[in-house]
Parts: structure tokens; C-alpha cells; sequence
């Protein structure tokens, strides 16, 4: 019996994708925000891994209304940050290990060399970056209390 090659190659390219989307499954990993009045909820991607947290938002166009993503440190410990090819503004909301707010920062976008480095002024161990004026439009502010949903992706 003689196979049909373009059907060998239509059936391996559909089994192909159909494992490329169980495993794209999406993230549904969460920052939950109290700001006192109500609880704001962040739907999140996770940078843990230094080629992840070197890479960060670079790039991207745009991030959604309640998205952005959360940076996670081994260690509590003063994070510095920069915005060299970051295309939009972002707000930069550090957080300790106790997860509280202990810093916000408004970052702009590094157009020309050098950059400038933003900085927390308390230790922290995650970093979450939104939309710029997501904090100010959603009154979060320092000592405001976090909890994360931490799902694989």
C-alpha cells in the first residue's frame, strides 16, 4: 500500500500543535492587592530566572489593564531596575518578604543611553511591574498588603 506524504505531514502537524497547546496552557498566576478598600487582582507572568528577569518587558507594546509581571528574588535585598528597550511606562511596585508594598517607582522608558537606574529604597524581594498609573488609579500605595496565586504555566 503506497502512503500519502501530504497526509503523513497534516497528521504529524496537527498531533505537533495539539502538543504545543496543552503544554501554552495559560498562566493563571495572580497578584492579589489590598489597598485597603478593595482587593485588585493582577493577572501576572513570572520572571525567576535571571535570562527571564534580564529580558523582563523589553519590547513589549503594550500590557493589558490588571497585567503585568512579577519578578521573584531568592532574597530580600535592595532591587535595582532600569528600563533600557522597555517601550512603555510602567509602574514598579516593590514588595518585602512579609509582602507588603515597600516602595513604588514610575518608570519611563530609556530612549538614549545612560539609563536611569530605579531603585528600591527598602529591601525587597519581589517587584511587580504594571501599567504606568495602575497604582495611583487603583489607590495602592506603600504598606499595602499583597498575597500571590502562584500557578505552573
Amino acid at each position: 500500500m503506497k502512503q500519502n506524504p501530504a497526509k503523513f505531514w497534516m497528521i504529524f502537524l496537527l498531533l505537533f500543535l495539539a502538543a504545543c497547546t496543552q503544554n501554552n496552557e495559560k498562566n493563571t498566576s495572580q497578584v492579589l492587592i489590598d489597598n485597603g478598600e478593595k482587593i485588585i487582582i493582577v493577572d501576572i507572568q513570572i520572571a525567576d530566572d535571571i535570562d527571564e528577569m534580564a529580558r523582563g518587558l523589553m519590547f513589549v507594546e503594550n500590557l493589558d489593564e490588571n497585567e503585568g509581571m512579577l519578578f521573584i528574588f531568592e532574597e530580600e535585598s535592595y532591587q535595582d531596575f532600569w528600563m533600557k528597550n522597555t517601550l512603555i511606562p510602567l509602574d514598579m511596585i516593590f514588595i518585602d518578604d512579609g509582602l507588603k508594598i515597600v516602595d513604588i517607582n514610575n518608570a519611563v522608558p530609556c530612549k538614549n543611553e545612560p539609563c536611569a537606574i530605579y531603585a528600591s529604597k527598602k529591601p525587597a524581594r519581589y517587584v511587580l511591574e504594571a501599567n504606568s498609573g495602575f497604582t495611583g488609579e487603583n489607590g495602592i500605595a506603600e504598606g499595602n498588603s499583597i498575597s500571590l496565586k502562584l500557578e505552573n504555566q
